[in-house]
């Protein structure tokens, strides 16, 4: 329910009694009086986004695979996952490819400055890099130097997931 209660923390529908504060405790004032929320969306939404389906690769690009483990990529960004013992069987013991170890790293000056719950300013969550292809927003930035066919590979690979 965290990443649920962060995403909708600053949702103007929601208020009241029943609306959490950074550190999970309830608040003790109605900021918006008349617009309440009883907990029931946000548990909804937390079942939405628990099983909610991750994004297939769209192609298989070999040359850009290898370019992705040699430079490292893969140290951070771990192809395979399997969850744990669950009792739900849409969670038990599920293997997923996020490209992602979702642990926190120091990437000095990378970070963005941010320190926010565990993470200091020079540590970042490893973001998954499933749905890349979707979006523009990227932290690496071209200062890894690749060679022309190496990177037009490597970009090939990523623009598939």
């Amino acid at each position: 329910m965290p990443a649920a209660r962060a995403a909708s923390r600053d949702d103007p529908h929601l208020s009241g009694d029943a609306y959490l504060n950074e550190d999970c405790s309830l608040l003790v004032c109605d900021p918006i009086p008349g617009v309440d929320d009883d907990m029931e969306h946000l548990l909804l939404f937390t079942d939405f986004m628990t099983f909610l389906a991750p994004v297939a690769p769209a192609a298989s690009h070999r040359a850009g695979s290898r370019v992705f483990n040699r430079i490292g990529c893969n140290d951070c960004h771990t192809r395979t996952l399997t969850t744990g013992a669950n009792a739900n069987p849409a969670l038990d013991r599920v293997t997923f490819h996020p490209f992602s170890d979702f642990l926190l790293h120091d990437i000095g000056q990378l970070g963005d400055g941010v320190a926010q719950g565990d993470a200091g300013p020079t540590e970042m969550r490893t973001a998954p890099l499933w749905g890349l292809r979707f979006t523009s927003s990227l932290l690496h930035d071209g200062r890894i130097r690749l060679k022309r066919n190496h990177r037009a590979a490597l970009l090939r690979f990523l623009g598939a997931l």
